[in-house]
């Protein structure tokens, strides 16, 4: 007798954060190292300027390295700091060429809220504004960045094509990142 095998089943995203905040309990490297890497250049005094920049280059990279990290994490394959930080160089290039396409953005939200308040605060907006849209937009961008192309434009192509060829199954991983940071400003 033949047997018909269904296709598996997406396991969800509740399924995914419950694997992913598994990882992060059984590998609390990955979580230590992302706090240093996105918070202590920002709350650094301006004059340890140069303690912090070479965090900020490093960080150009990292989004790749937290991927890759998190993916030997749920195939629980080994990945060690050496290799993090080896890495991290490795994703560079792409991830300072993806930059360079997405300061344009950020470059104008700094320029609309500038022009309409004439404020920081408005500066400020502008550029939340835009970081919120850019939040949604790269959901998929930096996964296909680290692990489908080398090449900026062309997973700003495959990022932006997946969202909408995979809604609504992609809302929630497209909305609630960005909403949860927005949360977590508030409280702050």
């Amino acid at each position: 007798m033949n047997q018909v095998r269904r296709p598996e089943q997406d396991p969800g995203f509740l399924a995914d954060v419950r694997s992913t905040v598994h990882v992060l309990v059984e590998r609390p490297l990955l979580p230590l190292v992302s706090l240093i890497v996105w918070t202590v250049p920002v709350l650094l005094p301006p004059a340890l300027g140069l303690v912090a920049a070479p965090i900020w280059v490093f960080a150009v990279g990292y989004p790749g390295t937290e991927r890759l990290w998190l993916l030997r994490g749920l195939r629980r394959q080994p990945f060690t700091f050496d290799q993090a930080f080896r890495r991290t160089w490795g994703y560079f290039g792409r991830f300072f060429r993806l930059e360079l396409f997405i300061a344009t953005p950020v470059a104008v939200g700094a320029g609309v809220g500038w022009l309409v308040s004439r404020t920081f605060l408005g500066l400020y907006l502008g550029l939340t504004a835009v970081a919120i849209l850019l939040d949604f937009a790269l959901t998929f961008v930096t996964p296909a960045l680290a692990f489908s192309t080398r090449r900026a434009k062309e997973a700003l192509a495959m990022g932006l094509r997946m969202i909408p060829s995979e809604w609504p199954r992609a809302a929630l991983y497209v909305l609630v990142p960005p909403l949860a940071i927005l949360l977590v400003a508030h409280l702050v």
